[in-house]
C-alpha cells in the first residue's frame, strides 16, 4: 500500500501539478513534503538531517500554501512522526487501519489543525 501511494508515477504526477516541496542543504534536497487541496502528504526529512528543525521548517512552509485557501490543514501521521505533528498543533480525529499485502496492518494517526 505504501509503495503503491508512493510509486514514481504519483510523484511525479504531484511534481507536474506543483504540489512538491524540497528543502536543500548544499544543493542536496534533504528533506520534501507535498500538498493536494489541504491535505498534507510525504513529508520526510534525510535522517542525518532529523531533529534539527528542518521538518518544523517544511510543515510551516506547507501550512502557509494551505492557508491561501482552506482554513484547516489535515494529514495522515505515521506513529513515529505524531509527535511532531502534536508539538504544532495538530490533533489527532480518528486512526486510520490498513490491511496490507500478507496480512501487515498499518496503524496511523488522522489528524487536523485549524490554520490562522
Amino acid at each position: 500500500m505504501f509503495c503503491e501511494l508512493h510509486n514514481e508515477d504519483n510523484i511525479g504526477e504531484d511534481i507536474e501539478n506543483g504540489n512538491v516541496y524540497v528543502i536543500l542543504e548544499n544543493n542536496k534536497i534533504i528533506g520534501t513534503g507535498s500538498i493536494k487541496e489541504n491535505h498534507i502528504t510525504r513529508v520526510y526529512v534525510l535522517p542525518e538531517f532529523q531533529g534539527k528543525g528542518f521538518g518544523t521548517f517544511i510543515m510551516k512552509k506547507l501550512e502557509e500554501k494551505i492557508v491561501k485557501q482552506y482554513d484547516m490543514a489535515e494529514l495522515d501521521a505515521s506513529l513515529p512522526a505524531c509527535k511532531l505533528y502534536y508539538n504544532l498543533g495538530y490533533k489527532t480525529i480518528d486512526h486510520g487501519i490498513l490491511e496490507c499485502a500478507g496480512g501487515v496492518i498499518l496503524v496511523y494517526e488522522i489528524m487536523e489543525k485549524k490554520l490562522q
